[in-house]
């Protein structure tokens, strides 16, 4: 296996290294990978848009062209809590504790909404988009703390310490022409930003994940890989990893739960079957949008009927 890089990796290195050998990994900053991707010629996937495509190419062109940025309350929880695991020394810069003045009844009582002073309201909103730094109050605050110490707690569990047995926020860029021997019709750089490479030679790869929903239930944990296809994003790093590291690799996500408290946790392991029908699902994902790159076409906003049936 090629050792795995710990050294901060540059845009300037990507292209290099793609321009050369074909492929790129090292560990970054999450905030520029994202970045990087707009700034990689040709046509640039990750398992995000791969999965967009696969739902509906439409809508996949649609946001590409206009620039839709995702965001929900939820997204920016994952994205908390991630970042104090998995990068402790770049939540310190991106979020601070600022405290919201709660507007008053005139009885002197909160109102139940925990409506915001007027007063203020103007000011945090001010801070909450200061460039580069979030502001979250104190719940927020203890919320993505509570919620990471479960995560953390079964990182330890699984002895995935950062820095030393495991490294965190690898990128890996792959330029694909084929796949599964079949010629792309446009050349197509598949990108990954794993949370946990192994450093001491497991071939075990780890995303972490929050979900609102209760990883004390296997169904409902089930439910959750199918329906946010993160069996996709599973192929797409592993397929980047056997390019980059040379080695063949199993996959595990780290799920924690958001809805309340105790926030428990659980690993969830793909099996061998699993991975391979994920693996298949991917290249064909690719080549059709290779192919529809190549000639422009990403069909209508008209979807293909389903047959309904009641149970």
């Amino acid at each position: 296996m090629n050792e795995v890089p710990t050294s901060p990796l540059t845009l300037a290195q990507v292209q290099a290294d793609l321009a050369s050998q074909g492929y790129s990994w090292g560990r970054v900053n999450p905030e520029e990978y994202h970045a990087w991707k707009k700034e990689l010629p040709g046509l640039v996937v990750s398992y995000s848009s791969l999965k967009e495509f696969a739902e509906c190419p439409y809508v996949y062109k649609y946001n590409l062209d206009a620039g839709v940025k995702k965001d929900s309350a939820a997204l920016r929880l994952g994205s908390r809590v991630d970042s104090l695991c998995l990068t402790p020394d770049l939540f310190e810069q991106q979020y601070r504790l600022a405290t919201k003045k709660v507007q008053l009844k005139k009885d002197g009582l909160p109102y139940a909404d925990g409506r915001q002073d007027p007063d203020q309201k103007a000011e945090w909103e001010r801070m909450y988009q200061e460039e580069g730094i979030e502001h979250l109050d104190a719940e927020e605050m203890e919320q993505v703390h509570d919620i990471a110490d479960s995560m953390l707690t079964l990182m330890e569990a699984e002895n995935l310490r950062l820095g030393e047995t495991c490294t965190s926020q690898l990128a890996m860029f792959v330029r694909l022409t084929e796949v599964a021997g079949v010629p792309l019709d446009t050349p197509i750089t598949l990108c990954a930003c794993l949370d946990l490479a192994p450093l001491d030679g497991r071939a075990i790869l780890y995303d972490a994940k929050t979900t609102s929903r209760s990883v004390r239930s296997a169904t409902a944990l089930q439910y959750v890989i199918r329906d946010m296809h993160y069996d996709l994003q599973a192929a797409c790093y592993t397929a980047c990893w056997n390019v980059c590291a040379r080695q063949e690799a199993e996959f595990a996500f780290l799920f924690v739960e958001t809805a309340a408290q105790p926030y428990m946790a659980r690993m969830v392991t793909l099996d061998e079957s699993e991975l391979n029908k994920a693996k298949s699902d991917m290249a064909h994902h690719l080549i059709m949008l290779a192919k529809a790159e190549h000639a422009q076409d990403y069909g209508t906003c008209v979807l293909p009927y389903i047959s309904y049936q009641s149970y």
